[in-house]
């Protein structure tokens, strides 16, 4: 037969003072979770600057990219003198002199800046090879009778520097890196464009092409780009440097140094003659598809107040 134990007085005790410490415990945890919460937020209302100074608005990084190190200058010599033996070097020149047909690419560009640029800028062209689209720029505001403050362009190529100099009136060549460049005086421009540039620049170098176009812009300062699709750039690999650019990479890396996104659109205008694939209807008038989908994007930017960039 089993024996019951008894329960004594004391271990009676015993079991109702655990019971309320247990009791006293959950209260006391339950008042510091919600106090706490009460005093974290004061705390922090209580410490935040009521009249916080804004972000001076034309303010520029402080940060400065040097000239490419070493290895990666040696790299870039290295494509320059490729540039310049290949036949595609004499083509661009003879584009840009007007002496060749016009690409389907410099026409679709040309036709987009029609509805973006407007009188009394100033344009630079950063990374302008032969100098093709500065030419066709300026010739855009000749006929349009508008006035054109100054153009430039910065190459790294020497060979088109040299020669777009010889040919190219009243529009200023300079050679240098657009990661590293500087122009002999600190002026900002209205406008910068580069076309199919961003996706040559070294993996290293991306956050200095930011600053530069942070460097030669002022508030108000519009930025186009004409760029291959992250798409196309998977199956991509005839020169040196052909780099995957997303879409979020470039707008993050242009917000960070106060560019807004104004306008994102596929180039359905580019025609390199390929088959039309599955696409959904918006691109359906693609008419230059690599990996399925169109090559090449249009993208405009903003200088604007840093603020808004602010969470």
């Amino acid at each position: 037969m089993m024996r019951i134990r008894s329960t004594t007085p004391s271990r009676l005790l015993l079991c109702k003072v655990l019971a309320v410490v247990s009791i006293l415990c959950i209260s006391v945890g339950i008042f510091l979770t919600f106090s706490g919460r009460a005093l974290c937020t004061w705390s922090v209302e209580e410490d935040k600057p009521q009249n916080q100074p804004q972000r001076n608005l034309t303010q520029h990084s402080s940060r400065v990219c040097e000239k490419a190190p070493g290895a990666q200058s040696k790299e870039l010599r290295a494509e320059i003198r490729s540039y310049e033996r290949s036949n595609r070097f004499m083509q661009k020149i003879e584009e840009a002199k007007g002496t060749a047909p016009l690409s389907t690419t410099h026409a679709s560009i040309i036709r987009y800046l029609k509805t973006v640029l407007e009188p009394n800028w100033s344009v630079i062209e950063l990374g302008c090879a032969a100098g093709v689209m500065l030419r066709l720029v300026k010739e855009l505001y000749e006929e349009r009778e508008m006035s054109l403050k100054y153009i430039a362009g910065v190459e790294l190529v020497p060979g088109w520097v040299r020669e777009s100099r010889t040919y190219l009136d009243d529009i200023d060549v300079f050679e240098g890196d657009i990661t590293s460049f500087q122009l002999p005086d600190s002026r900002t421009f209205d406008f910068v464009m580069m076309n199919d540039v961003a996706e040559h620049v070294q993996k290293e170098r991306y956050e200095c092409m930011f600053l530069q176009l942070d460097a030669v812009s002022h508030l108000g300062t519009i930025v186009y780009m004409h760029t291959p699709t992250p798409e196309a750039q998977l199956e991509d690999s005839k020169q040196y440097y052909e780099n995957v650019l997303p879409h979020h990479f470039l707008v993050n890396g242009m917000a960070r140094v106060g560019f807004r996104l104004i306008k994102f659109e596929h180039d359905l205008d580019t025609d390199c003659q390929t088959q039309k694939g599955s696409l959904p209807s918006q691109l359906s008038e693609a008419k230059c598809l690599r990996n399925g989908w169109p090559k090449y994007y249009h993208v405009v930017f903003q200088k604007t107040d840093m603020n808004v960039f602010a969470i």
